[in-house]
């Protein structure tokens, strides 16, 4: 996920700098909204993981009894 992300990111960012360059304001703002929206994907992705990794750990440090 992250490689993808990275060049996902970096793609949507050359093409907002390349609509700048030619003048197109709107189409830029697009792309750097593409841009946001995917870094907020990706946070929400990277804070989820933490906390399922957080629950594994705290599975690993609780001592089990199997009550019959």
């Amino acid at each position: 996920m992250n490689i993808e992300y990275k060049e996902k990111r970096a793609a949507l960012i050359l093409a907002a700098e390349a609509f700048l360059k030619d003048g197109k304001i709107a189409e830029a703002k697009a792309k750097r909204e593409e841009v946001e929206a995917l870094d907020q994907a990706f946070d929400e992705i990277c804070k989820e993981a933490a906390n399922v990794a957080a629950l594994e750990e705290k599975n690993d440090e609780m001592t089990w009894t199997i009550i019959e």
